[in-house]
């Protein structure tokens, strides 16, 4: 059985109304015994842009000594010291694809204890260099992906520098890779990339996205997503929801550990993987309207999940009723779950955040409100960390007028 559980923001509606009444519902799930301890195979695909861009030089600071190498240097070492990491075992496979005009596969998918075709590999990364097709890189990975084990959880890591010049083709790439279950973590470096293809890119395919501010950056956020890789013991997670007369389900965002909204255009909704060690909490937002209930207990609607357990080799589901209870007792009808509350106010926070990024291009005014009514929340909810981005941003906002391209970036991927 999944090991979930929902949580409405309040437990009473107003009875004998048609009005238009919201209810959020918080799903929570976190894996515990033999499946949290059930570490699956890992197949991964590293997908590193070797376009011309990424020859250009990058500080690297070692203790205290500065070297003068290459972005791409820095991914290539960085590369290096991720396939000895000990979280990693030799029955984990590996690929690694360059693209840049065309895509490349320099080390075909392969387990780690062949670790030296795929470290001799990496030298050969330098001797590319081009354009930015990044849908030809994707699409490239999920060839090699294809020949994994049915068992193994499969990701890519995508790295790239600058403006694709196939978007259109990058999110019908990310719409596959979510349909077939390969998951897609973005990464972007700089300041000339766009920030949101790989934020939309990483949603579509269940991932995450990360802004780099400095390429020394990559090597620590390799080591974080291994960690999350190796952790992941549900993959495929679906939802199927049914609703009563007279309800919607209107949206789906996951809202912890990362934020993402799940695209909701059928009554069967993909919601990604869940690693073991912490929660995974998604919020649905219902909608009831048009039918006057009279008092007492109702059922809203049924959640019925299904997810795949990779080490188990089996399929596990779970089924829950949302139910509230229709009342004329006012205070009941005002009283609220503080947890569920909190979520929805961190998912709303990050609506503002990306309606302010859009607003940029042509109301600073407008930008500037959205960003400090979103820090509001933040502070509300204690995201001591947005918090501070959002602060960060406001600041440079009030002072010049506008965010630069690194500002704009941060605050989108944070």
């Amino acid at each position: 059985m999944l090991p979930t559980f929902v949580k409405p923001h309040r437990d009473s509606l107003s009875a004998s109304t048609a009005d238009t009444q919201k209810l959020f519902v918080l799903l929570k799930a976190i894996p515990a015994g033999d499946l949290a301890a059930a570490r699956p195979q890992l197949a991964l695909a590293l997908v590193i842009d070797t376009s011309g861009s990424m020859r250009d030089l990058a500080d690297a600071s070692t203790g205290e000594k500065t070297a003068r190498v290459t972005k791409l240097q820095q991914a290539i070492e960085a590369t290096r010291r991720m396939l000895t990491d000990e979280r990693l075992q030799p029955h984990d496979q590996f690929c690694l694809i360059s693209f840049d005009d065309e895509a490349r596969t320099v080390s075909p998918l392969s387990p780690l204890d062949r670790l030296h075709s795929a470290q001799s590999a990496l030298a050969r990364l330098d001797r590319f260099s081009g354009g930015t097709h990044l849908a030809k890189g994707l699409r490239a990975a999920m060839r090699e992906l294809n020949h994994a084990p049915q068992n193994a959880v499969r990701r890519i890591i995508l790295l790239t520098d600058g403006e694709a010049f196939d978007e259109k083709e990058c999110y019908a790439a990310a719409r596959e890779l979510g349909e077939t279950g390969i998951s897609l973590v973005t990464m972007g470096i700089g300041d000339e990339y766009n920030e949101e293809l790989l934020r939309d890119l990483a949603e579509m395919a269940h991932g995450r996205p990360h802004h780099l501010p400095a390429m020394h950056d990559f090597h620590s956020v390799l080591e974080s997503e291994i960690g999350i890789s190796v952790r992941e013991v549900v993959t495929d997670l679906q939802l199927a929801a049914q609703t009563v007369r007279g309800v919607s389900l209107d949206s789906i965002t996951r809202v912890y550990p990362d934020l993402a909204e799940i695209p909701c255009s059928s009554t069967h909704y993909a919601l990604g993987h869940m690693a073991a060690g912490d929660y995974t909490v998604w919020t649905l937002e219902f909608t009831i309207s048009g039918l006057c209930r009279p008092e007492g207990r109702a059922r809203l609607a049924q959640l019925q999940l299904q997810g795949f357990a990779p080490a188990l080799g089996q399929r596990l589901s779970s089924t829950h009723d949302v139910t509230v209870q229709f009342t004329a007792d006012e205070n009941a009808i005002a009283d609220v779950d503080g947890e569920v509350l909190g979520y929805i106010q961190q998912r709303n926070a990050d609506r503002m955040v990306q309606n302010a990024v859009r607003q940029l291009k042509t109301n600073a005014t407008a930008a500037q409100q959205s960003l400090e009514s979103a820090a509001q929340l933040t502070r509300r909810v204690g995201n001591a960390m947005q918090t501070k981005v959002l602060e960060e941003s406001l600041h440079e906002l009030r002072t010049t007028g506008s965010l630069s391209r690194n500002a704009r970036k941060t605050v989108t991927l944070s």
